[in-house]
């Protein structure tokens, strides 16, 4: 009988993860909320390329930080914090590979295998029990603070103002960089603290904690920072939302689920 995974979740990090599965020779049985792909806006990209993926080339990417990393990191998230923050992690510059070329042959290479099913924390806590008999591994990328059963736990985050080129909703960043470039700016002269522009599609963002600029389509974005939320032990998170954790780039997802396929890192997954 064929090995089974559960994949709860349909965007970028449930279709890596499922892509990874497959691989390494399992069913994956992916369980989303919506049977339509999700909407790609910015400058979102993949930092590494995924086997068996045909991507086009790959392109160089240049980051850039005007002012000092701990201007930044206050300008962002206040002066409390004292954790890690983009432009300490991405100097210099790195490669990036097209996240919608990838995505969409994700989509048309397991979009057909999706089961429609909205998660709340009680169908999650119930899934997490009773389902484990049925798959080798369950791993989740739903946002854990929707899933979350217990109202003790805690989640900790970062809201910001984000606009992000979505062409289809006649959006466009009004703040441009040049081509592949992402500018960090802790500078107290310039709002804005990230601008990137990356295969052509811009995104800028400026601390939540300030006035909202005056521009219109800005969204306010949760970025997850933290839990101590334990729900569903058996059940393996990926993604950023699906971790609740910073830092946690789409890739990953596809690395973890490669990890514990080859018998490592199992336990590192679970919390």
């Amino acid at each position: 009988m064929k090995r089974q995974v559960a994949v709860l979740g349909s965007g970028p990090a449930g279709l890596l993860a499922a892509h990874a599965a497959t691989i390494w020779g399992f069913e994956a049985h992916i369980i989303s909320a919506t049977t339509e792909p999700s909407k790609l806006y910015g400058a979102q990209y993949l930092h590494e390329a995924i086997p068996e993926i045909p991507h086009s080339a790959p392109v160089e990417i240049s980051v850039e930080l005007r002012g000092t990393v701990n201007d930044y990191r206050e300008k962002v998230y206040g002066a409390d914090y004292k954790g890690p923050v983009s432009p300490a992690v991405l100097q210099g510059g790195h490669f990036g590979w097209d996240i919608r070329q990838a995505y969409n042959w994700l989509w048309d290479t397991y979009g057909n295998e999706i089961y429609d099913f909205r998660f709340n924390p009680v169908s999650f806590a119930d899934f997490a029990k009773t389902q484990a008999v049925y798959y080798d591994y369950i791993f989740s990328s739903i946002p854990l603070v929707q899933v979350c059963g217990d109202v003790t736990h805690e989640f900790f985050s970062q809201h910001v103002y984000a606009i992000g080129d979505a062409q289809e909703l006649g959006i466009e960043c009004p703040v441009r960089t040049e081509p592949n470039m992402i500018r960090h700016d802790g500078t107290k002269d310039t709002s804005w603290y990230r601008a990137s522009n990356i295969f052509g599609h811009g995104t800028a963002e400026w601390p939540a904690q300030r006035k909202k600029p005056p521009i219109a389509g800005l969204a306010v974005v949760t970025k997850p920072l933290s839990t101590n939320c334990t729900c569903g032990p058996n059940i393996i998170r990926i993604g950023r939302y699906g971790q609740w954790k910073k830092g946690v780039l789409a890739h990953t997802a596809f690395e973890q689920v490669d990890r514990i396929m080859r018998g490592t890192g199992v336990q590192d997954a679970l919390f």
